[in-house]
C-alpha cells in the first residue's frame, strides 16, 4: 500500500473517531444536565419543604405557648439541631423587622446567630427581603454575603417575619461538575480502546482488501486493453481480405462443408454470369457449368470432392 493511501485512511480514522467522540460526549453531557435539573427540582422541593416546616413551628409556638419573638428565636436554635440537615453548607434564615433595621436568625446545621443589617442596606433581591416585602418563591441569587445560593423564601403573614432556606450552589454542583470529569474521561478512554481494538483493525482489512481489488482492477484492465488490441487487429485484418476479396480481377467462391456457395467476389459473379443470390447455395458440379483444368481440358465431376470428405 502505497503513503497516500496510508494517510487517507488514517484520516478517516481520526474522523471516525472525532465523530464518535462528539456524539459520546454529547450524549453524555446531555444526560448529566438532565439528571442536575431533576436534582435541581428535587432540591426547590425540599427547600420548600423546609421554609414551610419552619413556618408551622413559628406558628405553634406563637399561637399555642404565646412566647415572645425572642423566646420563639431561642426554641428555634433548639428544636434547628435535631432536624435533618440539607447539606453541609445549609442554612435557614428568619427575619423580622426591628424599628428601621432588620434582625436575622441564621440557623445552621449546628450552630445559629443573630445580627442585625439596616433596611438600607439590605439588597431587595436578596431572599429574606423578598420574604420580609409578602413574597413566596424560589430563586437562584446572590445571597446577602456575595453567595450565589438556591433559596426558597415564604412570609408568615401572621407576625410579619420572612423565612429562607438556602444553599450555596457550588455545594449542589461540584459532584455534578466531578461527575462530568470522571464520565468524560471514562467516555474518552473506552472510544480510544474501542477504536483500537476493533475500528483499527478494521480499516487494516480494508486497506488490505483495497489494495486486493485494486490488483484484480488493474488486471481486468490490462486483459481488457489486450482483448480490445486483438479485436482491433481481427477487425483490421478481416477489412484487408474484404478489399482484397472484393476487388481480385480473379473470381472466388466461399463454400460450405457440403460444398454449397454461400458467397462470391464480383469477379466471380461477372465470370460465371450469374448474382451472388443465384450463386448461393450451388456447388462446384451444377449442371449449369463444365469445369475445367487450367489448361483447359475437361475436369471429370468425379474429381471433385466435397469439403465434409
Amino acid at each position: 500500500m502505497n503513503s497516500y493511501a496510508k494517510r487517507t485512511n488514517f484520516k478517516r480514522f481520526l474522523l471516525i473517531i472525532s465523530i464518535l467522540s462528539i456524539v459520546s460526549f454529547s450524549i453524555a453531557s446531555i444526560s448529566i444536565y438532565l439528571i442536575f435539573k431533576n436534582a435541581q427540582e428535587e432540591l426547590y422541593s425540599r427547600l420548600t419543604d423546609i421554609v414551610n416546616r419552619e413556618k408551622a413551628a413559628i406558628l405553634v409556638f406563637n399561637k399555642n405557648y404565646r412566647t415572645s419573638e425572642n423566646e420563639i428565636f431561642e426554641h428555634l436554635k433548639l428544636i434547628r439541631k435535631k432536624l435533618t440537615p440539607l447539606g453541609k453548607e445549609v442554612q435557614i434564615l428568619i427575619g423580622k423587622y426591628q424599628n428601621d433595621s432588620f434582625e436575622i436568625l441564621i440557623l445552621k446545621n449546628d450552630e445559629s446567630e443573630t445580627y442585625t443589617i439596616p433596611k438600607k442596606d439590605l439588597s431587595i433581591t436578596t431572599p429574606i427581603y423578598r420574604a420580609l416585602t409578602g413574597k413566596n418563591g424560589i430563586i437562584q441569587v446572590i445571597d446577602i454575603k456575595d453567595v450565589e445560593v438556591y433559596a426558597a423564601y415564604l412570609h408568615v403573614e401572621e407576625l410579619n417575619w420572612g423565612i429562607v432556606a438556602k444553599i450555596p450552589v457550588s455545594e449542589i454542583n461540584a459532584p455534578y461538575i466531578r461527575t462530568t470529569f470522571f464520565v468524560f474521561l471514562l467516555t474518552l478512554l473506552l472510544i480510544s480502546v474501542t477504536s483500537f481494538v476493533f475500528i483499527f483493525p478494521l480499516f487494516l482489512k480494508i486497506d488490505n482488501n483495497e489494495f486486493l481489488l485494486k490488483t484484480i482492477n488493474n488486471n481486468l484492465s490490462q486483459t481488457l486493453q489486450e482483448l480490445n488490441l486483438s479485436i482491433a487487429k481481427t477487425k483490421e485484418s478481416e477489412t484487408k481480405h474484404k478489399f482484397l476479396f472484393d476487388n481480385s480481377p480473379m473470381g472466388k467462391v466461399y463454400q460450405n462443408a457440403n460444398g454449397e456457395i454461400n458467397d462470391a467476389n464480383p469477379a466471380a459473379e461477372r465470370i460465371l454470369g450469374l448474382t451472388l443470390e443465384q450463386l448461393q447455395g450451388l456447388t462446384s458440379i451444377d449442371p449449369r457449368w463444365k469445369s475445367i483444368h487450367e489448361d483447359g481440358s475437361d475436369f471429370p465431376v468425379k474429381h471433385i470432392r466435397p469439403l465434409s470428405h
